[in-house]
């Protein structure tokens, strides 16, 4: 069973999440306008407090890994710098 989330962004930058039932994978999809910053910070949903996570960027291969716990309360930022779209992948390590 998957659940998928759309992130408030307010504006020019628009994502959705899909993490598993159990909290041990997903993907998550990043958008935003041409014009829009380069940069946003998210905070993400349905992960697993304790678990540690990797979320690896599939173009740039960029992995971003931490705890279930910082990346629903702190967040990362994502990078999209000259793109527009994104797609990141989200497994429990």
């Amino acid at each position: 069973e998957l659940a998928c989330t759309e992130l408030a962004l307010n504006g020019q930058w628009e994502a959705y999440a899909i993490v598993d039932a159990a909290g041990a994978q997903g993907a998550l999809w990043l958008f935003r306008a041409a014009d829009g910053e380069p940069e946003r910070d998210l905070c993400l949903r349905g992960l697993v407090a304790e678990r540690t996570y990797a979320l690896e960027d599939i173009d740039t291969g960029q992995t971003i890994r931490a705890s279930g716990a910082s990346l629903m309360a702190e967040g990362f930022r994502a990078r999209l710098s000259d793109r527009t779209s994104a797609l990141l992948l989200l497994r429990a390590v």
